[in-house]
This record gives C-alpha cells, structure tokens and sequence, in this order.
C-alpha cells in the first residue's frame, strides 16, 4: 500500500507545461520545433533547435559576421571569428522581461551597444517566432491522433551585407496514453513487492532480483540524465562538464543504485540500504523532474521518445518498487499460534470397554 501511495503522489504532481517554453530544459512538451536550414544556404553557418529552452542556436565557422534581426528588425545578436556579442539595446532581448532594468534606453532605433557574450562564434537564444503559443489550432482538436503542421517560420539574420533566413516549421505530435504509462509503473512496483514476498523463503533468489533490478534503475536514471545533457549542452568541454554537474543529484543517486546491486551481490547487507533509500530517492528526484514523459510526446533528446518514456517508467516503478522489495523482504511472518489438543471425554478409555 505505501508504494501503491508513493507512485499515486508522483502521479499527482504536477508535469512541466506542455504550451509554455519557460527557461530551462523542457521536460515534454507536444509541439516539435524543425529547423530546416538557411534560406539562402550559407557557407560555415548552421542552425539547430535545442529543447534546453526552447532556444534556437546558431553557429559559424564562416569569416563574415552573421547578424540574428529581433522581432522590430533590430540587430540583436551577433556572431563573427572573434566571439559572440548581444545589443544590449534591442528590445527583443527583453519581451520575457517587461519593466525589467535592463530594459531601459532599448530601442529599435537606438544606435547599437554590443557587449560580449562568449568567447565562441555561438549564439543561443529563445526565439518566439519558432514557438507555437496558445491552444492547439481547429485541425488539431478535430483530429488529435496524427501529427499536424501548425506553422512554418522564419527568422530574419543578416551574413555581412546580405539578407536570409532561418525557416522552419512546428508539429502537433499525438499525446501518449498516461494511465497506460501509470499502469505500467504501479505493475513494475507492485511486482517487486511481491517478488519480495517471495523472496523470504528463498533469500539467495532475492539477492539475485536486487542485484539485478537495482543497476537497472540507476543505468535507466543516468542514461537519460546523460542524454538530455550531451543533446543540448552548449559545446566545450567545460559546458559539457557543468551541465553535468548541475544533474550530479539523479547521477550519484543512480550511481547509488549501481554501487547497492553490486554489494547485494557479493552479500554485504549495505546494499539492501542503498537499494532501500536510493530507489525512491532516485524515482522522487530524477523521476519527478521529467514526470511530463508520460503524458507529452515531445523529449528534449534526439532518441525516439518512446525510449525516454521507458526509461521514466523504470526510474519510477523500479525505484519505489526496490524500496518495497527491501521492506515486503525483511518482514517476517507472523507464527501460527499452536492450538491445544482437545481433552479426551470423561470416562472415555481408548482401550474400549472390555479392557478391564
């Protein structure tokens, strides 16, 4: 019942929003952002989506300076061999920050001011021309099961003296079916507590379970983890490295669940413990923050989604269900209690009546 409770709370909480494309990796979301290209194709300049904000990023390895126009035709964003600069002077640098002091003296008119932003001819910005915003369109509503085109989109840039742009297109993508993801996490969990049950008769089955379910959990945890970063980290290895450390939590937590399967195998009871605090730990941490999974299509990964999902479902059921396998284990059964023998009948003598 407590792991029954445990994956109903998580399945209560609230998922990150599927139409709002605040700062930050989006868990899911159901619209998917294609980047086509440039339009003309230019030499050394490439463009990308990445889901880590719902930002688009331009790269160039070209000699001309590649100018990003803002929503009122402004320079905003430059990139050139020397680095990346942004107009600090721009309005669109500031529509997700009304009234904020950075705003002021901007202006589509002002002359620019450019300050440095890195080091690296890169640039990384949300752009809400790309976006979708608000309520699925007509054709969705009326047909939400396949995928549907919404919008094509364009982004005007400046390489040099020239005029292009970035074009592209967004997606409705079909929602999957939460209660059967749900469904199949209370399965995985319900499964190892019973299997714990069983396991109090047979103790060396048990290791074996947990020394097997438990790697499972916290490879399923990285993975993902490691997925998500190496797909949208900015490059470097230095971006590379901070953005794993920003995830160190679900990291050493499934490192946890690795290290607790391998003492539960050579039969050090110190991994019961791991497996027992760092399951629901890892399904409470990792598993929350990407909750969105199992009821929005889009991952913020280049692998097939279904395989996120996956992962999800097993950091959730297999993560509460390693807790209830340690505990549904370590419960003893409760001894039958031993019933006297009946008394035999007063003037009953089991040698019969003749034995006189």
């Amino acid at each position: 019942m407590a792991v029954v409770g445990f994956v109903a709370v998580l399945a209560g909480l609230p998922s990150t929003p599927a139409l709002a494309h605040p700062p930050g990796i989006q868990a899911a979301t159901d619209y998917r952002v294609t980047v086509r290209g440039l339009e003309p194709m230019v030499d050394g300049v490439s463009v990308r989506f990445v889901a880590d904000g719902s930002r688009l990023e331009l790269r160039s390895v070209s000699a001309a300076t590649v100018e990003v126009v803002g929503y009122e035709g402004e320079p905003m964003l430059r990139v050139s061999p020397q680095g990346a600069w942004r107009n600090t002077r721009a309005p669109s640098l500031y529509v997700d920050q009304p009234g904020g002091a950075a705003r002021a003296g901007a202006s589509a008119g002002a002359q620019p001011q450019w300050q440095p932003a890195s080091e690296r001819a890169v640039v990384r910005w949300q752009d809400h021309r790309s976006l979708w915003h608000g309520n699925p369109p007509p054709t969705v509503a009326a047909d939400p099961g396949r995928v549907h085109r919404v919008m094509d989109w364009k982004v005007p840039i400046r390489i040099g003296t020239e005029e292009a742009k970035i074009i592209g297109f967004v997606e409705w993508v079909p929602r999957p079916s939460p209660s059967l993801w749900w469904s199949a996490v209370l399965v995985l969990a319900g499964a190892l507590a019973a299997a714990g049950a069983a396991a109090r008769s047979r103790p060396a089955a048990g290791r074996l379970v947990l020394a097997a379910v438990g790697p499972v959990v916290g490879v399923a945890a990285i993975w993902y983890q490691v997925l998500v970063v190496v797909d949208n980290a900015e490059p470097g290895a230095g971006a590379l490295a901070s953005a794993l450390a920003a995830r160190a939590a679900p990291l050493l937590l499934g490192l946890a669940l690795v290290a607790g399967g391998v003492l539960v195998s050579v039969g050090r009871d110190l991994g019961s413990f791991l497996l027992a605090v760092g399951g629901p730990l890892t399904a409470f941490v990792a598993g929350l923050e990407n909750v969105a999974l199992l009821s929005h299509p889009v991952a913020p990964v280049a692998a097939d989604p279904l395989f996120a999902r996956l992962a999800e479902a097993v950091v959730l059921g297999g993560g509460a269900g390693l807790l209830a396998f340690v505990l549904t284990r370590s419960r003893r059964p409760v001894a039958a209690v031993q019933q006297p023998d009946a008394p035999s009948p007063v003037g009953n003598n089991s040698e019969g009546p003749d034995a006189a």
